[in-house]
């Protein structure tokens, strides 16, 4: 629901399923009594805030670290020396890519 939320805050049309077709919403109701909503196909990208929208991009073609797009992270985490941080680096461009969606998805649903 809270991505809803966040893309309906961006300007995304939010489309109701009822009678077996989607109509726009003007309302999101918070207890919509199981009534399955969604983003309109064409507004899908407007879920995504600009820290999750650079790590989708930045997954495309994974850098070895992330200090291109998020240069305070990278020294934040190379000096607290966090184990996984220090794993990300040594992990194949499959495994950083996915961590960057995953973390791209996770970050989207707080509206980041």
């Amino acid at each position: 629901m809270s991505r809803l939320l966040f893309a309906a805050a961006r300007g995304a049309r939010i489309e109701m399923l009822h009678d077996a077709a989607w109509h726009r919403t003007y309302a999101i109701l918070l207890d919509n009594d199981g009534a399955e909503c969604r983003i309109h196909p064409d507004d899908e990208h407007l879920q995504y805030g600009p820290v999750s929208t650079a790590l989708r991009t930045s997954a495309e073609d994974p850098p070895l670290s992330l200090d291109a797009c998020f240069p305070v992270l990278d020294y934040f985490c190379a000096n607290a020396n966090y184990r996984e941080w220090s794993v990300f680096k040594h992990e194949n461009e499959m495994q950083r890519s996915l961590f960057l969606l995953i973390l791209a998805e996770a970050l989207a649903d707080e509206g980041m």
